[in-house]
């Protein structure tokens, strides 16, 4: 669940895929709901099951706390972190070598 960075509306792209249940949005700190906080709106409301995946780069602190309460709330499962993903090291790239080619004054108003 997590702490991502989006852009639009909250809560815009996040309707459930087909055959999901729910999908509830949730932070691990700083704003709410919390991650257990939306594990037991998703049961309260009736999901048959309730699994999280985290957002999270590394292990650690938020990793081990969003683990622990969501599945003190009722989660199912609780996905590993993101990690090594070589699908996140191409978006690295790609922003790092965009905010080479951007002219100084674009950097300044983004």
């Amino acid at each position: 669940m997590p702490s991502a960075v989006r852009t639009g509306r909250p809560g815009e792209g996040c309707e459930p895929p087909r055959g999901w249940w729910a999908v509830e949005p949730a932070y691990a700190s700083a704003a709410s709901p919390t991650p257990a906080q939306a594990v037991a709106r998703l049961k309260e409301a009736g999901a048959p099951r309730v699994v999280v995946a985290p957002y999270l780069l590394a292990p650690g602190y938020f990793a081990d706390k969003v683990r622990r309460t969501a599945l003190e709330a009722g989660a199912d499962v609780v996905a590993d972190v993101l990690g090594a993903a070589p699908e996140l090291a191409q978006v690295l790239l790609e922003r790092y070598e965009s905010a080479l080619r951007a002219p100084a004054d674009d950097l300044r108003t983004a």
